[in-house]
């Protein structure tokens, strides 16, 4: 998490994988949105600022979300420029996600949500900031040496330019 603080503090660009996002959205709510005990449940399981929560797939109560997604990006967003596309399938390995009641706080002070499946949030950015973006799924799954992941191809640019 001072990673993702440092970086978002002084516009270095971070990208953020599954439980990365979840540092910096843990990081972001401790530090912007003044929530000094936010926390993940993934760390402590019964605390009361839960920035992350357990993913519920079914009334059977299964939390492992695996495999390929639909994603739906904002228009006008970093995810969006990154992709040239307005719809995108990713894969996934997660057991918790984003908890819905504090994504409007987080949103009005700036970290948004700029792509969404059905029901989870799949990627947070900062729009104010060079390169602020963190993922639900894992790109890593559909990058090749001869073919890199569009979130890492343009995650190494942004550096290489912002450094240029």
């Amino acid at each position: 998490m001072l990673t993702a603080q440092y970086a978002r503090e002084n516009a270095i660009p971070c990208l953020g994988i599954g439980m990365g996002l979840h540092a910096m959205a843990v990081e972001f709510a401790r530090n912007v949105l003044k929530m000094a005990d936010a926390n993940s449940q993934e760390a402590n399981e019964q605390h009361p600022e839960a920035i992350t929560t357990p993913i519920v797939i079914n009334a059977h109560k299964e939390n492992l979300r695996l495999g390929a997604t639909q994603i739906k990006i904002n228009e006008n967003s970093q995810a969006h420029a990154i992709y040239n596309a307005t719809q995108i399938s990713e894969r996934h390995r997660n057991r918790y996600e984003l908890n819905p009641e504090y994504l409007e706080d987080m949103q009005s002070a700036g970290l948004t949500v700029s792509a969404k499946s059905a029901n989870h949030p799949e990627i947070l950015e900062l729009a104010a900031h060079p390169y602020y973006i963190a993922c639900a799924y894992h790109p890593e799954f559909k990058s090749r040496p001869n073919k890199p992941h569009p979130i890492f191809q343009n995650f190494v640019s942004t550096a290489i330019k912002q450094n240029a």
